[in-house]
């Protein structure tokens, strides 16, 4: 090789580790940048997503909410390529967990139903902040996670629900209680709490062992470990997760589900299932759809635009109007579009502030052994 010839390879090679450098030392910066200015603007988040062009988005909503919210986003910002990557909420949780501990950051923004994980990433310095977006004044109290770095984008109740094929409205009972009788044997299903996010927050809601929100004005249920146990004995069903439960009732292989989300049974009747539905006389949860920001995020401003949206008036239509979903703004109202919802203020909150992994664990084993006739630690 000439020395003209290896000169310009040294030049070049200096150049592309200065490309490499700076790219490095703009992606520091950015995300200092994001996280410490008090109010992004629509217009820069904008700008930068134009250059970004991508996000990648963990979530445990199923596929057929993931998949349409992904493409409303993408039609009010066509230069943005949506990658989704969907599992459980706890299996999305750990996914997080386990990238975080290699130093691999592909993840943009994520969604788990296990909400108790949120604290915890904020405590570790896994997510960003979110209380600088355009739309954080808009939410209500309860939509603000503590410390501004995860917010719910849309809350869920849960409600019992049947299927009418097998009982008329009328011979289905609003007590919780009356499932633990012989008539109601091999009957019901619930989701699993050891593999879905959603069934876990219910029976922190039934257990009355875990901490409330403060905000939260709800009463204790009445119902704790003893009616697990008793379903336990009755032949209830753990269905696994989100669509193993909505295929539960539809197909009637157990005809009532004791708790699943109102949005999963609206989309359901939506599609042409007949079920009836309506909330227990314990009351119920409200459980919320907690969306952060990775602090690394590949993507940072495309990451904002899309957590911006999802609480933007034209997101919440889409999320309530088109999704069944509960409003997390002060200027809309549930009960405008959906009848017989109830208040989201009116419902059991999990204060996730209050909880730790350890307790959790703990939780998750006595509700297991409750619902499958082993002794507890009391």
């Amino acid at each position: 090789m000439s020395k003209v010839m290896f000169r310009c390879l040294v030049m070049v090679c200096l150049f592309i580790g200065l490309l490499f450098l700076a790219n490095q030392i703009w992606a520091v910066d950015v995300h200092e940048y994001l996280d410490k200015k008090d109010n992004l603007t629509l217009e820069e988040l904008i700008e930068g997503a134009k250059k970004e062009g991508k996000i990648v988005f963990y979530s445990a909503h199923g596929l057929i909410v993931n998949q349409y919210l992904l493409k409303k986003f993408s039609e009010t910002y066509p230069f943005v390529k949506t990658d989704l990557v969907r599992a459980g909420g706890l299996v999305i949780g750990q996914r997080f967990y386990a990238e975080k501990s290699r130093k691999v950051e592909n993840m943009d923004a994520i969604y788990s139903g296990a909400a108790e994980l949120y604290p915890d990433w904020k405590k570790k310095g896994y997510v960003a902040r979110v209380d600088n977006l355009p739309e954080w004044k808009n939410l209500i109290e309860l939509a603000r996670g503590e410390g501004g770095r995860y917010l719910s984008f849309a809350f869920m109740t849960h409600v019992m629900a049947w299927n009418r094929k097998v009982y008329k409205d009328e011979e289905v009972p609003a007590d919780l209680w009356e499932f633990t009788k012989p008539q109601w044997k091999n009957k019901t299903a619930s989701g699993d709490p050891a593999a879905a996010g959603f069934a876990l927050n219910w029976f922190s809601f039934a257990s009355d062992a875990r901490p409330k929100d403060p905000r939260s004005p709800h009463k204790p249920t009445g119902l704790g470990f003893k009616w697990m146990e008793e379903m336990y004995k009755n032949g209830h069903l753990m269905a696994g997760q989100i669509g193993n439960l909505t295929e539960t009732i539809v197909s009637g292989r157990r005809p009532i589900v004791v708790q699943h989300w109102d949005q999963e049974i609206w989309l359901a009747i939506k599609q042409g299932a007949d079920l009836g539905w309506k909330y227990p006389i314990q009351g119920t949860i409200a459980q919320h759809s907690l969306i952060a920001i990775n602090s690394k995020s590949p993507h940072p401003y495309t990451t904002r635009l899309f957590a911006n949206w999802l609480i933007s008036k034209e997101g919440q239509t889409v999320l309530v109007k088109e999704l069944g979903y509960n409003f997390v703004r002060k200027d809309m109202e549930t009960s405008d579009f959906i009848k017989g919802r109830m208040p989201i203020d009116k419902c059991w909150i999990l204060d996730i502030e209050k909880i730790t992994s350890e307790e959790t664990r703990d939780f998750i084993s006595n509700v297991n052994s409750a619902l499958r006739g082993k002794e507890i630690k009391r």
